[in-house]
């Protein structure tokens, strides 16, 4: 879902959450609880928003004349028409160097030079993505400690399965 806010009420949003947030739920919670309630409010309002924000931006290229492949075609004021098959959607970051305008020059028309942006269509939203900003990755395993392991296994039920052969052939 993207929501279209602009900085001051995003700002003005989360300023009121925090304060009801403060004001009805502090001495209300046994104090061991409090933290639980609040901390998702506490980690949104620390986050700077640019770092989970994006622009989402629609990319249209043109449809081209069957008759002439070469020409796109254009509606009787003269616009271009846009190929819904082509139609795309950019998600560039709120602090992206340069902006949309930038992302755009180096990003899609290197590989689409008849590419244009939607501008009325242009949103921003915000994600907080909690394996990006909170996952702490386990160190995985070097591989020869794995396959020491596996040699101690396969050790160990060696001696099981010759035990289960014996049984069978004392029956």
């Amino acid at each position: 879902m993207v929501i279209n806010i602009d900085n001051q009420t995003y700002n003005s949003i989360v300023n009121f959450i925090w304060s009801i947030a403060d004001d009805c739920l502090r001495d209300v919670y046994v104090r061991s609880k409090y933290r639980d309630v609040i901390l998702p409010m506490t980690v949104v309002r620390r986050l700077d928003e640019s770092s989970f924000g994006y622009y989402k931006a629609m990319t249209l290229r043109p449809q081209y004349a069957t008759d002439e492949p070469a020409t796109p075609r254009r509606d009787k004021n003269g616009k271009l028409i846009p190929n819904k098959d082509l139609t795309d959607t950019e998600q560039i970051s709120l602090d992206y160097p340069g902006g949309v305008d930038v992302f755009f020059k180096k990003e899609v028309l290197p590989y689409a030079t008849d590419a244009w942006i939607d501008e009325s269509k242009t949103q921003i939203g915000y994600e907080i993505s909690f394996t990006k900003n909170f996952n702490k990755p386990v160190k995985l395993r070097e591989l020869s400690e794995i396959i020491a392991d596996i040699r101690a296994l396969e050790a160990e039920t060696e001696g099981l399965l010759k035990e289960v052969l014996a049984y069978e052939k004392k029956k």
